[in-house]
């Protein structure tokens, strides 16, 4: 019973909750529904396209958004919208990219119509991803502190 251990099949709640300073971080039941679709819609295809993907980090709490430094106030993560989310997200694979990642999201967007935010990051490995009920559709490439709207190629 998958549904039991985690939103999907090949993702257990534990990766959505995941945090590294030691504080409650349980999500809200609407916030697991939320999950759940994104798990479905997004990271199960994912996982189709490129191999086992990694949560870096998932819903957080105020208390432990408010533990990262340089953390938004108003982060996705925290789910502060109904329907809203953010996870940042990598491969297994050292050979895919973030940027691999975020094209193949990029050729698909239209089927991922409720994607909010991407954010692809040229310091790290991970992409952010966000969702929510009325989503902007925000592409964007950060570097050093600048963000730039992002497309590939």
């Amino acid at each position: 019973m998958w549904w039991v251990a985690g939103p999907s099949p090949n993702f257990k709640w534990s990766e959505f909750q995941v945090n590294s300073a030691g504080l409650p971080n349980t999500m809200p039941f609407p916030v697991r529904i939320t999950a759940t679709r994104l798990a479905f819609a997004l990271l199960e295809p994912l996982r189709r396209a490129f191999g086992p993907i990694r949560i870096n980090s998932g819903f957080r709490s105020s208390a432990v958004n408010a533990s990262i430094p340089g953390a938004s106030s108003t982060s996705s993560h925290m789910a502060l919208e109904p329907g809203e989310l953010g996870l940042d997200v990598q491969a297994y694979d050292g050979s895919v990219t973030n940027r691999d990642l975020a094209e193949w999201l990029y050729n698909r967007r239209e089927q991922h119509g409720y994607l909010d935010q991407v954010i692809v990051y040229d310091d790290r490995s991970h992409l952010h991803v966000g969702v929510r009920a009325q989503p902007r559709g925000v592409w964007l490439a950060h570097n050093e502190g600048t963000y730039r709207s992002w497309a590939p190629g």
